[in-house]
């Protein structure tokens, strides 16, 4: 990956028709953190509303769409956010300067703020009503324990947040250090566009900034067997590894459990890993002490097919969504984890390595299992 003044760049060159372009730009910033420290000085600790990300991408959208007449698609997720627009070889200068100046030089307007967070407000209570976006939201408190996450205190900032604290946030954020692009497509188009001459004279300075740690807990994660009420009956469950991010490296965490979760689960599962933590989340499958289940599932079979399953995953992502390979690239970046190195590696992965990795960490894996009986009205917030 190259750097200009301080921004990341990706380049990966595949060939879309149409010489469609793809290109993303990602922080690492998502709706599961709510304090951060500078990476120059780890000591003073930086605190934003839980909200920020998610508001700050919806202006986003809406200001492309009104000042531009651009659609950019938009993403937060616990640990991340990417906003990506579609281009083409001959509008690339045109367009890539346009949004870089919206997102990078933009001064925030009140009533596309106003608009933003009613969106953020609009959708959350619509994605709600899903007993599958309910279920998931709870089972973060599990998942994403380290990072102290709550959902009642996402709930209420995304009511309380103002103007000042996306402000606040696009100051420490929204500068070259703190962001990374990505071009997918037919690059070999853009080689000699002005784009990558006149970057080299532009400043968007700022400290880098991380997660902090001071929020995360380091008690002992435990098992958990939860019980709740709802207008619906609904199951879920979640493995969370305790890794030590020195000992086990992100990317290699994120390879292992991947690899867990086909051989476990097949496709009905969901990783997220950052330097905080590590979790499989899966849905439609018995709540069972899996951690006690990995010895036997993983084989040469299963892990070969696995990888498999991996590769061809990633190469359909490339091929026919790239706005969703675009958002998964980035979503990991930001958090230590390279997909193409990723892809090229997964395959070395051997099943007696995994299980000596795993009963060297057994203690390190506690389960959540999650019911929801149905018994009572949900109160959509």
């Amino acid at each position: 990956m190259n750097q200009v003044n301080g921004l990341k760049i990706e380049i990966n060159q595949h060939r879309y028709m149409d010489n469609k372009l793809y290109v993303s730009i990602g922080l690492h910033a998502g709706f599961a953190y709510k304090e951060y420290v500078s990476l120059t000085d780890p000591t003073r600790r930086i605190k934003v509303n839980q909200a920020s990300a998610n508001v700050f991408m919806e202006y986003m959208r809406l200001a492309a769409m009104k000042q531009l007449g651009k659609t950019l698609r938009v993403n937060t997720t616990t640990n991340a956010s990417v906003l990506t627009f579609l281009t083409t070889a001959s509008a690339f200068d045109r367009d890539i300067h346009q949004v870089m100046e919206l997102v990078y030089g933009h001064e925030m307007d009140e009533e596309v703020f106003a608009e933003a967070k009613i969106n953020c407000e609009m959708n959350f209570k619509q994605n709600y009503k899903d007993i599958a976006f309910r279920a998931y939201t709870k089972m973060i408190e599990f998942s994403d324990k380290r990072k102290d996450f709550h959902f009642h205190h996402l709930t209420r900032d995304i009511q309380a947040i103002e103007l000042a604290d996306i402000k606040h946030f696009m100051e420490l954020f929204v500068n070259f250090p703190n962001t990374v692009l990505l071009i997918n497509g037919n690059t070999d188009k853009i080689t000699e566009a002005d784009f990558f001459h006149q970057l080299k004279e532009t400043q968007k300075p700022g400290e880098v900034i991380v997660p902090s740690p001071h929020v995360a807990g380091m008690q002992p994660m435990e098992d958990q067997h939860l019980i709740a009420v709802d207008k619906e009956l609904y199951s879920v469950g979640a493995m969370h590894f305790d890794f030590d991010p020195q000992v086990v490296p992100v990317h290699d965490q994120f390879a292992l459990l991947q690899l867990i979760g086909h051989c476990l689960f097949k496709r009905d599962f969901a990783v997220s890993i950052d330097n905080f933590d590590a979790s499989i989340q899966y849905q439609e499958h018995p709540l069972l002490e899996y951690k006690n289940q990995l010895s036997l599932s993983l084989t040469q079979g299963t892990v070969k097919e696995a990888c498999l399953s991996i590769q061809e995953e990633v190469e359909y992502l490339l091929v026919e969504k790239p706005y969703q390979f675009n958002q998964l690239f980035l979503s990991l970046y930001v958090n230590g984890i390279d997909l193409i190195k990723y892809y090229v590696t997964i395959k070395t992965y051997q099943p007696e390595f995994i299980k000596k990795i795993m009963k060297q960490h057994y203690k390190a894996i506690s389960e959540c299992h999650m019911v929801l009986e149905q018994g009572a009205k949900v109160n959509y917030v």
